[in-house]
This record gives C-alpha cells, structure tokens and sequence, in this order.
C-alpha cells in the first residue's frame, strides 16, 4: 500500500453512522425547521407538481453523509447536491440511506481549491524520495534540509490552488450547508507532514522539531487567502440562505446536552478563519452551537459553531 493510502486511512472514522447518530438527527431536524418548503424565486404554474416548487440544497464537503439524515431530507427537498472530493464516499452515502436509484440525489465530485489525492500522493513520494537519497548518499541530517524542501514541494503544490476557480456557479441552489469542511482544507497536508516528523524523531535521536514552522506557517497563509474567497463563492452560488459548521473548540469531557446557544470562539485552523472572516461581513447572521462527538470512543468531541446566513 502506498504511504498516502495509509495516511488517508487514518481520516476514516469507522463508526461515525453510529455514533453520530443523535447529532445527525438534531442537524436534520435544525435544517428541514429553518428551511422553506418553496424556491425563492418562485415561478408558479398551476400545473407544476409539488416537487417542482420545493427547494435545492448543496452539501459541501458532504462525504458519507454521516452528519445529515438524507432520507428525512428528501420530502423537503426537490434535488439535493453532495459535493465532495471523495467519489467513493458520496456513494457510499446512497447505499447507507437506499438511495442508490433516487434521480433526485446528484452526486457532484470535485475539489474545493484544486488539490486532488494525486497531488498529495505525489508530495509524500518526493519526500519519501528526499529522505531515502539523503540516506543512500550519507548526507548527515538537518531538519532545516528537510524543511526548506517540504516548503519547496507546497509552494509548488499551492501555486495550483491560486489558478482553481472555486466549483459554485452563482445563484445555483436555494440553500448551500458546509459542516466541517474549513478546518480540513490543509489538515491532510498537516497530517502527512506529522507524520514523517514522528518517524524522523524515532530515525534521528537528536532530532528536535521546531514549535512554530515555516511549513505550517505556510498552510495559515493559504487558509488565509483561500477562505474568504471559499466564502464569496458560497455566498453567490445560495439563493435563500447558508448555513456554516465551524469548529471552535475540543472537548474531552462529554456533555450529553446538545444544545444550540451561542458560544465563544478559540483557534482551529482553518475554522478560526471561517469564523472571523464571518464576523467581518456585517451578515444577516444567526449563532447557535452543537457538540459533535467526532470520536467519543476516544473522549474527543468538538464544539461547533452554527453560522445561519439568510440572503433572501
């Protein structure tokens, strides 16, 4: 198996249906009681069946759809999108609810900023590469080495994401969801990039990472740069209302109350972002939260911020 195959194993939650279960259905129900049974703008004909007039929705960054019920989606709905860049997860999603023969369900797989699993398959073969040459020449070594040239790789893989155009036409679906998605735009590059720290701390006793480095300084920057322009793009491509799902905090305790009340914000990348370009817009905005028992065989839930944007 190739090491990025091994590395994006570790993104699969196996239990997430199940253990989701109760967060799923409160997202369910918050969504199908803020949404309208009709589209905006509605052109009405007499002939028109009901599900003519009913709205559409985007889920991006929808996967498996662990998080969302589609079949309690589909009365209230008369097309519903999945976007991800996973095309065997979106399928995966319509044998879980038996939707597999539903024409109302499109499935939609492109990437969000460009990169696709070639890119990074690419990047953890060039430094695979880097390492074993440093090693067949007897090259003593130097983290600053490894550094400048994982910095090199990433530039070069976020060069393609400044010339991507974001996949959302405008005004194309009445209602747009995104939970969970700004927080993993460069987490598998982080991921990846831990994962050869860890085994160079166990190859090289001395070795010593840096708190602070370039390289994740680097991923900042492009979270920085590519969610406000994520956010214009959601924003033109929804015609009623969008809804936003950002982290804002781990939780190691649980806490059986899932609620919805506003809460305070913390640093995770990528949603910290989110969360702050958000609040500059000046939005027709209302906050809620949820706890989301992402792992809760491992004590790990987060809190998540709801960010209800209404357009119309």
């Amino acid at each position: 198996m190739a090491l990025f195959d091994e590395i994006k194993q570790h993104f699969h939650i196996p239990h997430a249906f199940t253990d989701w279960e109760q967060y799923r259905n409160t997202l369910t129900d918050y969504l199908i009681s803020h949404t309208d049974s009709f589209s905006v703008p509605l052109q009405f004909s007499q002939h028109m069946a009901e599900n003519q007039i009913q709205p559409t929705l985007l889920v991006i960054g929808a996967g498996a759809c662990n998080d969302l019920d589609l079949s309690r989606l589909m009365p209230h709905f008369s097309q519903i999108t999945l976007l991800d860049n996973d095309k065997d997860a979106l399928e995966a999603a319509l044998i879980n609810y038996h939707l597999e023969q539903c024409n109302r369900i499109t499935l939609y797989t492109a990437s969000l900023n460009g990169l696709t699993d070639k890119d990074y398959t690419l990047f953890c073969e060039q430094l695979s590469e880097f390492l074993r040459m440093q090693h067949l020449n007897g090259d003593a070594f130097s983290m600053k080495a490894f550094d400048d040239y994982t910095c090199r790789l990433l530039e070069h893989c976020l060069s393609k994401c400044t010339s991507h155009t974001i996949p959302l036409s405008e005004s194309s679906y009445d209602y747009v969801w995104c939970f969970g998605v700004h927080s993993q735009l460069q987490s598998m590059f982080s991921y990846i990039y831990r994962v050869f720290e860890i085994n160079l701390q166990k190859m090289y006793p001395d070795f010593t990472s840096s708190s602070k480095s370039h390289f994740e300084n680097m991923l900042k920057k492009e979270n920085d740069r590519f969610i406000p322009l994520f956010h214009d793009a959601i924003l033109h491509c929804a015609r009623q209302k969008v809804f936003i799902g950002l982290e804002t905090s781990r939780q190691l305790l649980p806490d059986n109350d899932i609620s919805f009340s506003p809460i305070d914000t913390t640093s995770i990348e990528g949603a910290y972002q989110g969360i702050i370009d958000i609040q500059k817009r000046h939005l027709n905005l209302q906050e809620s939260s949820i706890l989301w028992p992402f792992r809760p065989e491992d004590n790990l839930y987060y809190q998540m911020q709801i960010e209800e944007i209404t357009l119309a």
